[in-house]
């Protein structure tokens, strides 16, 4: 295991930019249309304090200012909101904003531009960390851009208040961004992103009851933890139907389930939930390569023989990253989907049947726990500009906005956006309340282009039987060298 080494101030600059320039040059990712312009700093407005008790102190901040630079996606608009809309789920996160800027006398900056993709938003902190500006003390990015930020960034252990062990800030993710005794980066309840990107499963209900099964069965089978790919499979193949009587089981049928994101996120959900990470931790607590075993082969080996021969599953996607078209359940000619809760709430506008939530189904049922994989959420990064005299204020403010979202923010996004414009009854909410306990979250893809994506469609290029082994061994030196970069990098986090 290496050593940490120090790193001259200006070799860090250089790194930092360097490294913020081949973001930019790659990061620009499209920003949908739904996500708003906001640079503002939010005078304090009289709300009602919530009632869970943080037990932070009532510290008098003095009109101290916290500046957010956050990028703008689909899965990061709900993070730090400037206005009310009406939306309950926006007007939360406001008054929180509100309530925490009176009563520690604090200041929200926040900057998330729509026109801003995240090449922009790095060239932004290569500026600042270049010139020693200070505008910016947080960044809040996709989590797939840790190592662009490495050299730009404080050990979040500087930190003081923040409970990170505390389920507000997702325990899975700090011990995911934790090596080398350092906190590279945050993915709590700051914002709802992380749970916003978790997997899940919705079903047609109206579907289910027409096959003559019973969905408090699959409600029971959930909650009693049997509820595994194997019995989604049964169910599944049930639904099939030759709806045109051409007998050719094509795009134009009905079927068991679908990739309602793509099929590389179904993927990567089935892996997680046997409980297998590509990326692990050795005896010192840094990162490896974890999926050349028997095991993690074994896994996505199995996972893909069932699937694709289960009879219950058509797609004609060649690049995982795509989803099948056309989008069978939306279309009422899927009883199953795979969905992260975004894309379920996003299904509101579905008519004519009703849809249930059940947590992503265990790898079988050997696994103890499910694991409801988290991808694609706005991770949190500390300025290595940010000045010491700043850490006690920042930690007291993050803490209490991690606390409140979690205790007030999360069940109103579960009640009004998931629950009640989504799935409409009360066993979804228990549902709900399975995948938000059982967030998981692995490195592997928050380097997704380095590791899990080259693995995933190779093992698609591939035909042979053991196409999983052989995707592995010829990825499995290149991607531990990431690894190994990856932690050579985390030297210069301070």
């Amino acid at each position: 295991m290496m050593t940490t080494r120090r790193t001259a101030a200006p070799m860090r600059m250089i790194a930092c930019l360097l490294a913020l320039l081949m973001l930019a040059s790659c990061g620009n990712a499209d920003v949908p249309e739904e996500t708003k312009a906001a640079v503002t700093t939010a005078a304090p407005v009289e709300t009602e304090a919530p009632k869970p008790a943080d037990g932070l102190e009532n510290v008098d901040m003095d009109g101290f200012e916290m500046n957010i630079l956050a990028s703008l996606t689909r899965w990061t608009k709900a993070q730090y909101l400037t206005e009310e809309n009406g939306e309950p789920v926006n007007d939360a996160l406001y008054k929180r904003n509100r309530y925490l800027e009176e009563r520690f006398k604090a200041k929200f900056n926040i900057h998330q531009d729509e026109s801003q993709s995240h090449g922009d938003v790095a060239l932004m902190v290569a500026n600042q960390i270049n010139s020693d500006d200070h505008k910016f003390e947080v960044v809040s990015i996709y989590d797939i851009y840790i190592k662009n930020f490495m050299p730009c960034v404080s050990d979040w252990n500087n930190i003081p208040h923040l409970r990170l062990n505390e389920v507000w800030w997702n325990p899975d993710a700090t011990e995911v961004y934790n090596w080398g005794g350092k906190q590279i980066a945050l993915n709590g309840y700051t914002s709802i992103s992380a749970a916003s990107c978790t997997n899940g499963v919705v079903f047609n209900k109206d579907m289910l009851k027409a096959l003559n099964f019973d969905q408090n069965e699959l409600y029971n089978s959930a909650r009693e933890g049997s509820w595994t790919l194997d019995k989604m499979y049964e169910y599944g193949k049930a639904a099939v139907q030759d709806l045109n009587g051409d007998s050719i089981y094509d795009d134009q049928d009905q079927w068991g389930f679908h990739d309602a994101a793509s099929t590389k996120a179904f993927v990567n959900a089935a892996v997680a939930s046997s409980g297998v990470r590509y990326i692990d931790y050795d005896e010192d607590h840094y990162p490896v390569f974890a999926f050349d075993n028997e095991r993690s082969i074994s896994v996505l080996q199995t996972f893909i023989d069932k699937t694709f021969t289960s009879g219950a599953y058509w797609t004609n996607v060649k690049n995982p990253d795509n989803g099948t078209e056309p989008l069978f359940f939306e279309l009422n000619r899927s009883l199953f989907a795979q969905a992260n809760l975004m894309g379920m709430e996003n299904l509101r506008n579905v008519e004519g049947f009703e849809i249930g939530i059940l947590p992503f189904p265990k790898f079988d049922e050997s696994v103890e726990n499910y694991r409801s994989l988290s991808v694609g959420s706005s991770a949190l990064f500390l300025l290595r500009t940010t000045t010491p005299d700043k850490y006690e204020n920042l930690g007291i403010l993050l803490e209490a906005m991690a606390y409140y979202t979690y205790h007030e923010v999360l069940p109103i996004y579960k009640e009004v956006a998931l629950k009640t414009k989504a799935a409409r009854d009360d066993e979804s909410a228990d549902m709900l309340d399975i995948i938000f306990s059982t967030i998981s979250f692995d490195l592997g893809h928050s380097l997704e282009s380095l590791v899990t994506k080259p693995i995933i469609n190779d093992t698609f290029i591939m035909q042979d039987s053991g196409r999983v082994a052989s995707a592995i061994e010829k990825n499995k030196k290149r991607i531990q060298t990431q690894v190994d970069d990856l932690i050579e990098a985390s030297e210069l986090v301070g």
